[in-house]
């Protein structure tokens, strides 16, 4: 056991001698590499600090432009006009004229249905009409001469069959008295004189009518016939109509519910339309900033789907009565520009002023330190020593796309923020700047 220790404290003592003999290795290459006379690579202009090495950062510029305070709120565009139009009458689809996407002027046709039961109707309708108008006319003019000169004749003609009956009564009666003739012949004569005295009757009536004339109540009657006539033509036109879908203002065909062939109710779905021309905007204006927006107030919009442009409007309306449920006030507001189309989302800036100069910078440039708000301020460089930076505590104003507007704090335009390697400052740091050029504003944000 004793040798076995023994053999242990000679191997610990060569490893102690190998890990100092390292370590004074290693502390001569340090003392050779502050030797500056000794040091690779050293020569005129070859000096190298002694200090921490340069932090990485990137950059941002502070700017001066125009800037107004402003409320923002989001909200959606919407089209003038945006309809369901349903067909009115029931029907087969016979043809359809326009597909998705498609363009149409105001009244184009976009649906047909088949129309030849209608148009059959409306033939119907047309003739009662005809048939009605020609009664009103006879009633309108009354008898014509030659109708009253052979309705006399017809008269006449009763009288002479009404004596000839009477004569051949007459005769039968006295002949009976020498029994001649049977009880049944004068009993069939006394009918047929009896008929031929109400033939006479009528024809006399008739004559009398004729030579009266038409009375009003008549006339009223075929009146009103023909007033019926032409309403139930009317509507049997008018559903011939119906039977050609058409828009009611230029528009776009949004969405298309019916196929060729497919046979549709009144009240069925036809297609989606939306008005051509420029969108509006629709936001809603909470109750307590009501007061400070009014019809023609500047508005900023945005949207993610063309974020590279600042589109400009101004309030169109206000409803009168806030919502309910929200309590929010409707708004809405015109920008004139077709490329903002319904159903993008926007993000809108209503301006309370007019726009006046302001600094702005990004927003990533702003450091939440221990004493509070600050940024880094690139400082410039002296001779060949990378730049330093400065802590210049600030307040800030409204954030937009990523930039800040400057409200307090010692910052000139054209000055150079720190955005990114923020955290890895210290107090007496050197800069080695990734990117010089002033981005886009809002680019570092996104």
């Amino acid at each position: 056991m004793q040798e076995h220790c023994r053999r242990l404290a000679r191997g610990g003592s060569r490893r102690a001698l190998s890990i100092l003999s390292w370590l004074a290795l290693l502390a001569g290459l340090l003392a050779g590499c502050t030797d500056d006379g000794n040091a690779p690579g050293a020569g005129s202009g070859g000096s190298q600090s002694s200090g921490p090495p340069p932090v990485n950062v990137l950059t941002t510029t502070v700017v001066e432009e125009d800037y107004a305070p402003a409320i923002e709120l989001v909200g959606e565009m919407r089209a003038l006009q945006s309809v369901t139009l349903a067909s009115e009458i029931s029907g087969r689809v016979s043809s359809v004229r326009a597909r998705v996407g498609d363009s149409l002027a105001d009244g184009a046709v976009l649906v047909e249905i088949d129309d030849s039961e209608y148009r059959a109707r409306l033939a119907i309708t047309e003739a009662a009409l005809r048939e009605a108008e020609l009664a009103l006319a006879e009633a309108q003019s009354g008898a014509r001469p030659e109708e009253i000169a052979a309705q006399q004749a017809a008269v006449r003609q009763a009288e002479a069959a009404r004596d000839d009956t009477a004569d051949m009564l007459a005769r039968l009666e006295r002949l009976s008295a020498g029994n001649v003739v049977s009880e049944s012949e004068i009993v069939s004569a006394r009918n047929a004189l009896r008929e031929a005295e109400a033939v006479l009757e009528e024809e006399q009536r008739v004559l009398e009518r004729l030579q009266a004339g038409t009375r009003r109540e008549q006339l009223d009657s075929a009146e009103a016939r023909v007033d019926s006539a032409k309403r139930q033509r009317e509507l049997a036109a008018i559903d011939v109509q119906r039977c050609l879908v058409r828009t009611d203002f230029a528009a776009s065909l949004t969405m298309l519910h019916v196929e060729l062939g497919q046979y549709v109710n009144a009240g069925t779905p036809l297609a989606q339309l939306v008005s051509s021309g420029p969108a509006e905007a629709w936001l809603s204006l909470p109750e307590q900033e009501r007061d400070l927006i009014g019809n023609g107030t500047a508005v900023e919009l945005r949207s993610d789907a063309i974020p590279a442009e600042v589109f400009s409007g101004s309030v169109a309306g206000i409803s009168a009565a806030a919502d309910p449920s929200t309590r929010q006030f409707p708004l809405r507001v015109s920008t004139g520009d077709t490329r903002l189309l319904p159903g993008m989302s926007v993000r809108a800036r209503l301006l309370l002023s007019e726009p006046e100069p302001r600094l702005r910078f990004s927003q990533d440039a702003a450091y939440d330190s221990r004493l509070g708000l600050v940024v880094y301020r690139v400082l410039p460089a002296s001779g060949e020593e990378p730049p330093g930076f400065e802590s210049i505590p600030v307040v800030l104003g409204e954030r937009v796309d990523g930039m800040v507007v400057l409200e307090e704090g010692a910052l000139k335009a054209g000055d150079r923020l720190v955005t990114r390697g923020k955290e890895s400052l210290f107090e007496g740091a050197k800069l080695r700047i990734q990117q010089l050029s002033q981005p886009e504003p809002g680019d570092q944000a996104k």
